[in-house]
């Protein structure tokens, strides 16, 4: 179960990063014709390939990639603070500033959840591994490993010959829409949704339940509720009432 929801959140972070490439690569384009807008992706996406394997090839050393490596550095430096108390069968207490938590390398956890959430071994997971003299680099999830990384960049995208040189087929004359120009400037924003602000920083309240701030209830608000104008009819403008002092009715003796 670990393994499988490990699996599919590295995963998923790894292609939100290719994604946002990609959508990159589509705005720096989407002005141009259809057969320029294709072309200009094409290269940009060959080029990023080229480079990725010409960097992992020729500058990249170790097993994991640099960006993991510094990472795991980091939590290298902090697991020496840490205190290491073994249970034994591959399960320790290790205590740091913060509390305690409990590490099980046999299936690759720790309570932080660190481990578990991002494939790279925790602070407290490595200073267990210094106490069975195990690497940590050795525990780092695999797809994080330069062996994966060039198995995804592992194919090629080859150059596309001039227009001039393409065979031309007994088609369809495919014509160009018919345009229609409209009036004023042209709008570059793309079109929103209706519950989204126009401009700003601040969230809409759509789908929201309001309540009355007099009564707390959901039916109304406190420009109709019954109960505030209730209150301010019996008193006006927020003025004290006036009350008789029953003092001033008795009679004192001379």
């Amino acid at each position: 179960m670990l393994s499988h929801y490990l699996l599919h959140t590295v995963t998923s972070q790894l292609a939100l990063t290719s994604l946002s490439y990609s959508i990159r690569y589509i705005l720096d384009a989407r002005e141009m014709p259809i057969l320029s807008m294709l072309e200009k992706i094409r290269c940009q996406v060959m080029n990023r390939i080229y480079t990725k394997q010409h960097e992992a090839k020729h500058k990249w050393t170790g097993t994991i990639c640099p960006k993991v490596k510094k990472k795991l550095d980091r939590h290298i430096e902090i697991a020496a603070s840490c205190m290491v108390y073994p249970a034994g069968g591959g399960i320790f207490s290790v205590t740091d500033k913060y509390g305690t938590n409990i590490v099980d390398i046999n299936v690759r956890s720790c309570d932080c959840r660190r481990w578990q959430l991002t494939g790279i071994p925790c602070c407290h997971a490595i200073a267990c591994f210094r106490h069975d003299d195990i690497r940590p680099e050795t525990m780092v999830h695999e797809c994080y490993s330069i062996e994966t990384y060039m198995q995804a960049y592992g194919y090629n995208i080859w150059p596309v010959r001039d227009k001039i040189h393409w065979e031309k087929m007994n088609g369809v004359d495919v014509q160009a829409p018919i345009y229609e120009k409209k009036v004023g400037r042209p709008t570059m924003n793309r079109k929103k949704n209706p519950t989204e602000l126009e401009g700003g920083t601040k969230l809409s309240k759509h789908g929201v339940m309001m309540h009355c701030s007099a009564c707390g209830s959901s039916t109304h608000n406190k420009r109709t509720c019954h109960k505030y104008s209730d209150k301010n009819m019996t008193n006006p403008e927020g003025e004290l009432e006036e009350y008789d002092d029953p003092n001033i009715l008795k009679v004192h003796d001379v």
